[in-house]
């Protein structure tokens, strides 16, 4: 069974996972159902399910036959090249065991430590110490290539060309014969971390390296926007749940997931003491004034979110419906809905009444021009191709809330993500990629050299699912201590 490391939380193993999709599924079970989509070959969650099954997993957990097909993903540990064989070692982070891959040479082309793979082969009983099956292999797919010897480690303590013959590490002291550098050196100095930092408005970056380690990481953490909204939707600090998903290349995977974990909520939430209360409550409160959403409406919330599935439109659909909306005389805007503007929050809100039947929506493929750089492109065939170019992402709008969840597709390619970060201004244009100045962003970058996979993932704004199933209209009254713009209190 799959398992996660959640950042700042402890680990989570989840117990069982079931796979009918009106069936309750916690996070950590939804999060798991990603894992790659086989026919003839049994797929395994991972590799720590694959040598110590759960007792408690269902029969797709199961422990593979001898000798029968079996597909796992992984990054190569070790390698060893033979004249007429191939060993590997390929482990995935969810534990410290690895799987002994036995290859022919001519497989065994391109591999080496950190390299990212798919690997399809026979089970069978291994007659070498240490492992008691090993995987014969007759498929490898590199998914991430990593060549060690052009990558070498730049700082060592091994000295091994004998004493005085290494460079020392040190910092660069400027010449003090230039006031102004000097002056703006001694403001760096005094800094705490000696140079300009700010508070994460994310951590989806930091997820994606962790997803290359224990491929499915997430995160519970506070954010920060300093955003000028003075709306009962935003605030200055918040907290938002993050997830990453490793050797997944379809965003309907990743809304799958979103999908069947806020379909958990909500029928656990119906079944709870906690929620008859809340209706109670509610259904108590409709004789009295009240600025909290009716007994009616939150109860119509919480079915909506238990029932599905949920509807998938693209972004150019909702854009059409918007506009036939408008010629029909059926709404009126106060921002007209246009391809290049984005949606505003009157054309979100419309599109969970209407196409979302007042339930929850997701919108897919928005313009590569107003996303962030990091997004893949779209590979959706329904896709216009005549149309603007358009990334592989989606959000989840909810009636009042709007926009609960968003999500994308990573580009994992280093000189696609290379060519975007260039076209929005984040990278100067060099001939060589491994030579390019991408500043501050280096490190994100060096993670598509080294083993990069597809992965996808997604942020859900925590506060604001709060106020969705609680029924409170402002999210300042979820929060313990609200912050907004020109508005700290404490």
């Amino acid at each position: 069974m799959s398992w996660l490391l959640p950042v700042r939380r402890s680990v989570v193993r989840p117990q069982y996972l079931l796979r009918n999709r009106g069936t309750a599924l916690p996070c950590a079970h939804a999060l798991s159902l990603c894992r790659p989509r086989c026919s003839s070959t049994f797929c395994p969650s991972n590799i720590a399910e694959l040598l110590r099954p759960s007792p408690q997993s269902i029969s797709a957990q199961r422990t593979p036959r001898d000798n029968e097909a079996l597909t796992i993903n992984g990054y190569v540990r070790t390698v060893r090249k033979q004249k007429r064989i191939a060993f590997a070692a390929i482990g995935d982070g969810s534990t410290l065991q690895t799987v002994q891959a036995v290859l022919p040479p001519q497989l065994a082309e391109g591999l080496s430590t950190g390299v990212a793979v798919t690997v399809t082969g026979k089970w069978t009983p291994s007659p070498g110490q240490g492992q008691s099956h090993e995987l014969q292999v007759n498929q490898v797919q590199i998914l991430g290539e990593n060549d060690a010897t052009c990558h070498p480690p730049i700082i060592t303590s091994s000295d091994c060309e004998g004493a005085g013959e290494v460079f020392t590490v040190a910092p660069e002291v400027p010449s003090s014969s230039d006031k102004s550098s000097s002056n703006q050196i001694k403001k760096h100095e005094d800094m705490f971390f000696g140079s300009p930092k700010y508070l994460t408005v994310s951590s989806q970056l930091h997820l994606e390296a962790l997803a290359q380690s224990v491929n499915k990481v997430w995160t519970l953490s506070p954010t920060f926007r300093a955003e000028k909204s003075d709306t009962a939707r935003h605030l200055s600090e918040f907290y938002m749940l993050e997830a990453e998903l490793a050797f997944v290349d379809d965003a309907n995977v990743v809304m799958d997931v979103v999908e069947e974990m806020l379909r958990s909520v909500a029928l656990k939430l119906q079944e709870s003491v906690v929620g008859q209360e809340l209706l109670e409550a509610r259904a108590r409160d409709q004789d009295q004034e009240s600025t909290s959403v009716s007994h009616a409406t939150l109860a119509q919330r919480w079915q909506g979110l238990a029932e599905g599935p949920w509807p998938r439109i693209s972004y150019a659909v909702a854009i059409r419906h918007l506009k036939d909306a408008v010629a029909q005389g059926k709404v009126e805007f106060e921002y007209a809905p246009g391809h290049e503007d984005g949606l505003q929050t009157e054309h979100e809100r419309f599109l969970a009444e209407s196409l979302g039947r007042g339930g929850p929506i997701f919108v897919t493929d928005y313009p590569r021009n107003i996303k962030p750089f990091y997004m893949a492109p779209s590979n959706d065939l329904t896709v216009d191709e005549s149309a603007a170019p358009t990334v592989a992402c989606f959000d989840l709008l909810v009636p009042e809330i709007c926009e609960l969840v968003g999500g994308s597709m990573r580009e994992h390619r280093l000189e696609q993500l290379l060519k975007s970060m260039e076209e929005q201004g984040l990278q100067q244009a060099s001939d060589d990629s491994t030579d390019a100045s991408d500043g501050s962003l280096q490190w994100y970058v060096d993670l598509r050299r080294y083993g990069s996979v597809p992965h996808g993932g997604f942020g859900l704004g925590f506060d604001r699912l709060l106020c969705y199933l609680a029924g409170v209209p402002n999210i300042r009254d979820v929060v313990s201590f609200p912050r907004w713009h020109k508005r700290c209190d404490c």
